[in-house]
């Protein structure tokens, strides 16, 4: 082995410790985007739902210091991505034995191109498009407009996001929201399984069904470690790794059976 490939061995173990570190910290940033949007959907739903409407002192919620700090979030993470990209480019090369000079230079040369090619998109379309974003203007909407569908995304960031520079008609904004398709999932609130309402939902990843925490159960004791999707005519098979608490639905149970707690005492009030 020549001293170039040496050198290239070294600097590729020296990125791959980077990259790993820059793992972590993109953990840690969605684990971040979580904490807040669930954190803001606690309050809004203690505001619309548990605090005393009479009450004139009540709490004020501002849906805008949390997206703030969602949006800040977001593009921390945007960021990362580009400088992940880059290092995972270099390391390649040095893999290939490329001879690339200076790694600082090249590195800066990548970034640069990537972040073009980045920004070719405006900001606005990106968020429109980010699926943590999408999860946390749903899981705000359904708090406060239950049932309702929600507004189009896309039309939502063009509003609040754009630039002056991001010159676009309605007619333009409307064509391309066909290719953001953002829509309400209107889910059971009864497990396929059980057919029970739900208790610890989990969605799967694979085709976005949920289940309540019993499916577990039916996946271990499966040879294969893996059952077919229990909603009819769906084709995909279920492992634990495709599952994730579903905290919207969950919500959304939990709300569904406050309301309904709070129209049983209403009635009751009426014969007392």
């Amino acid at each position: 082995m020549d001293t170039n490939s040496m050198e290239n061995m070294v600097m590729v173990n020296k990125l791959s410790a980077i990259l790993n570190e820059q793992y972590k910290l993109m953990t840690d940033m969605q684990n971040s985007l979580n904490h807040i949007k669930e954190l803001a959907a606690d309050k809004l739903d203690y505001t619309e739902l548990y605090q005393d409407k009479s009450d004139s002192n009540k709490e004020k919620f501002n849906v805008d210091d949390y997206e703030k700090k969602y949006i800040t979030q977001l593009n921390y993470i945007e960021d990362l991505t580009v400088q992940k990209k880059a290092i995972e480019e270099i390391k390649q090369k040095l893999n290939l034995d490329e001879d690339i000079g200076s790694v600082t230079r090249e590195y800066n040369d990548i970034l640069e191109k990537e972040k073009d090619h980045f920004n070719n998109q405006p900001k606005y379309k990106r968020y429109a498009a980010n699926k943590e974003f999408k999860e946390f203007r749903e899981t705000l909407w359904d708090v406060k407009s239950e049932g309702k569908t929600m507004p189009s995304l896309l039309i939502y960031t063009r509003q609040k996001y754009a630039y002056d520079d991001d010159d676009m008609t309605m007619d333009t904004v409307e064509d391309e929201d066909d290719d953001i398709v953002i829509t309400n999932r209107q889910e059971s609130f009864k497990c396929p399984i059980t057919k029970r309402i739900m208790t610890d939902p989990l969605i799967s990843r694979r085709c976005e069904h949920s289940y309540s925490s019993i499916i577990k159960e039916m996946i271990n004791k499966s040879q294969e470690r893996r059952i077919e999707c229990p909603v009819a005519g769906c084709i995909h098979f279920v492992t634990l790794s495709d599952l994730r608490p579903n905290k919207l639905l969950a919500r959304k149970i939990r709300r569904k059976k406050f309301l309904e707690m709070e129209e049983e005492m209403e009635e009751r009030e009426k014969y007392e």
